[in-house]
């Protein structure tokens, strides 16, 4: 039988959940708000329950194994014969993983690090950034 444990972290994180991932018109899934969102704050703050922030790591495709692929190609962003993998593997997730990309977005990227808001964003909107401004590199995307 489990303990209940009160972790009043997690408990306050509550309030600081916006998103949640649906099937994406723009691009596979995406990050849609559940509730309204203000603008110029970041809706993915978490309680410190992981010491490790969320980044990626850049691998040669053919370092991949076979089985995998679907998976690679389903949930990552591959360029030429790079895959963009999540750095704590396949069994965490983030929902930063799946902010698709647009020329309109309503999130940009800050100095720190983090997402914000460029704007409100409504209750089942998906969240957007620019990948070629944020990255510097131009990219295919419609």
């Amino acid at each position: 039988m489990n303990t209940i444990i009160n972790n009043t972290a997690v408990i306050d994180h509550f309030n600081n959940v916006y998103c949640e991932l649906r099937p994406s018109n723009i691009q596979g899934i995406g990050v849609f708000a559940i509730r309204d969102i203000s603008c110029n704050i970041n809706p993915f703050t978490n309680p410190s329950i992981i010491n490790e922030p969320y980044h990626e790591v850049i691998v040669d495709i053919s370092k991949i194994p076979e089985w995998l692929m679907p998976t690679i190609n389903k949930y990552c962003y591959v360029d030429l014969n790079l895959v963009y993998v999540p750095q704590l593997g396949f069994n965490y997730v983030s929902l930063l993983r799946y902010l698709n990309h647009s020329f309109e977005p309503n999130m940009v990227l800050n100095e720190l690090g983090d997402f914000i808001t460029t704007r409100i964003i409504n209750k089942d909107e998906e969240l957007t950034f620019n990948y070629d401004t944020t990255y510097g590199l131009p990219h295919g995307f419609k």
